[in-house]
Formats: C-alpha cells, sequence, structure tokens
C-alpha cells in the first residue's frame, strides 16, 4: 500500500539523513537513523556484508570510508508503502567511489524496512545490492557457465 505524503516525507527524509551521512562520513548522524536494535539488519554489497545487530553495523560502517578517498551516491525518488508503524522503500541508485585515480561506480538497488518509534522513522532492516550484469537483458539467468 502507497504512503501518504506526511509518511512518505518522513520516511525520505530518513533515507536521505543516511545517504548524506554516508557520504559526508558522518557515523553518528548515520547511525542515528537506524533502530538501536540487536535485531537490526544492514545487508551491503559485500559477501561478507551481513550486519546483525547495531553495534556491529556502527562498527563495520567506517570501512568503507577507510578504503576509499571520496563516495558520491546519487538516487532516484524513493518510492515508499506503509500500514500503520511500518514502511518500507525501494530506491534505484548508484555509488561513485574514488580511490586515488581509480574511479568505481557501481548500480545499486536498495530495499529498507523502518519503524515509527517516538515519532522519527527508523531503519530496522536495509539490503543494498548490486544488480547482475551477467545476463543479457530480458533474461532471468545468466548464460550457463559448464
Amino acid at each position: 500500500m502507497r504512503a501518504d505524503a506526511t509518511t512518505t516525507a518522513a520516511v525520505i527524509a530518513t533515507l536521505e539523513q543516511y545517504r548524506t551521512s554516508y557520504i559526508d562520513r558522518d557515523l553518528d548522524r548515520l547511525m542515528a537513523t537506524f533502530a538501536p536494535d540487536q535485531d537490526t539488519i544492514l545487508l551491503g554489497t559485500g559477501a561478507d556484508e551481513l550486519l546483525v545487530g547495531y553495534d556491529t553495523i556502527q562498527a563495520a560502517m567506517p570501512r568503507d570510508w577507510h578504503q576509499s578517498d571520496a563516495i558520491v551516491w546519487e538516487w532516484q525518488t524513493p518510492m515508499v508503502g506503509a500500514a500503520g508503524s511500518i514502511a518500507w522503500a525501494f530506491i534505484d541508485s548508484a555509488v561513485d567511489a574514488r580511490m586515488g585515480s581509480i574511479r568505481v561506480r557501481l548500480p545499486t538497488r536498495i530495499t529498507a524496512v523502518l519503524e515509527l518509534r517516538g515519532g522519527q522513522w527508523l531503519i530496522t532492516q536495509m539490503h543494498l545490492s548490486v544488480p547482475a550484469t551477467g545476463q543479457t537483458e530480458g533474461e532471468s539467468f545468466p548464460p550457463p557457465t559448464m
């Protein structure tokens, strides 16, 4: 179900705070977007980025910043749905990272689940993925490797 305008604006504000805090490398402001629970989940694009728990997420976030000189993260307008105190969002995006003279651009897709707590929407689960590039447009699976 589509979220109403008020909910959509508030959810987008939380997600935008996450995005700008990530770009600015502001860990405290970024962590303020997450529910402070031990079952809050962040799934990153790396195979080892299954982060469960607020403290685990907080400890892992600086890794990207240590491995890059600058990051630009462009987002399309999030699509937001909601039911009661739970909201969900999808964002099509792209990350541009600079590491010295090397530049990398990753198309990314983001899904997030947020919960309204004390008047603020907080991320309880977020999943970032990179679309598979080994398959032809219109195909559901990459070609066989046999």
